[in-house]
Formats: structure tokens, sequence, C-alpha cells
């Protein structure tokens, strides 16, 4: 498989695919595509998820007014591809630096982190469907452009074998 491809995760109401180079399928540049590209609405720059030096997800910090809208997004998809953890809950996230804090975690690979990489990245992609707004409602896919050149900048790896 070819390892600088695109992957994102694809919303279909409440189940999730993972997808490598769908982006192109989304057709975003297109102005008849139903899709628009944009970036997390509650506006989040995310990091990496790393075990044993290899990228498995993305984690975005959440804010407190957005905390019951997007604990029920992921309840109601209750898929282990996304989750919502609190820094003090872990291992993984340094307390110093995140506090007592909430966060929202998009795998590709189902493992456990062992540590956050890459703070501010701007990498990732957030897809929505024209017809609806920057939310939750509207939200096809969340992903990660060029991961091989990621992992690379952050001196890691990228498996894309190792996707489930």
């Amino acid at each position: 498989m070819e390892s600088n491809l695109d992957v994102c995760l694809i919303f279909n109401q409440n189940k999730i695919s993972i997808a490598i180079n769908k982006f192109i399928d989304f057709d975003v540049d297109n102005v008849q595509s139903e899709f628009a590209l944009g970036y997390c609405f509650w506006t989040v720059q995310p990091s990496l998820l790393v075990k044993e030096n290899k990228i498995i997800g993305l984690t975005y910090g959440l804010e407190e007014e957005d905390y019951d809208l997007v604990y029920k997004w992921v309840n109601d998809i209750n898929d282990s591809h996304l989750k919502l953890k609190r820094t003090i809950d872990t291992q993984y996230y340094n307390i110093s630096d995140w506090g007592d804090s909430f966060f929202v975690e998009i795998y590709w690979i189902l493992e456990t982190p062992d540590r956050v990489e890459g703070v501010g990245m701007t990498e990732d992609f957030w897809i929505y469907s024209k017809k609806g707004k920057d939310d939750i409602d509207g939200l096809r896919a969340i992903g990660l452009s060029y991961p091989n050149d990621v992992a690379d900048d952050y001196d890691l790896e990228w498996c894309p074998d190792l996707i489930e």
C-alpha cells in the first residue's frame, strides 16, 4: 500500500469507516461537489496520538462550552475509532501541559497511545456537507493529509498496514 496517501474517518450517520486516499473522492475543489473542506468546528488544532513511535491517530482539545454536544456525538456513534478522554484519566497527556481537560481522539490504529506529539498541527482536514453547517450534523470526514510526511517531520513512523 502506498504510504503517503491521505487517511480519514468517514462518518455515515452513526457509522464510521476508515479510508485511505478518499479525500479526492469528496472532490471539494469542484463547485458542483456536495462537500466542502473545513477544519475542526470548535477551532482547535490537533496533536498526534503516538504508540511506540507510530502515529495511531489525532487528538483535539475540547472547550468546555462544546463538551455536551461532542459528548453526545461520541456516545451516539459509539465506535472505538472515536473517543472522548479526560487528561487525568490517561497516562499519555502531560498534565502540566494540559491540566484537567477533555480531548476528542480519532484513531486509525486501535492501540493505546503512549504519548502525544506535535502541538498546533495544520495537516488535518474536516469535510462537511454543503447542505449543512460546519458542525457535527454536517461532518462527513476527519482526516490527515500526507501522514508519511507528517511522520517524517516528527521523526515518527506511519504504518498504514496496521489500520483496522
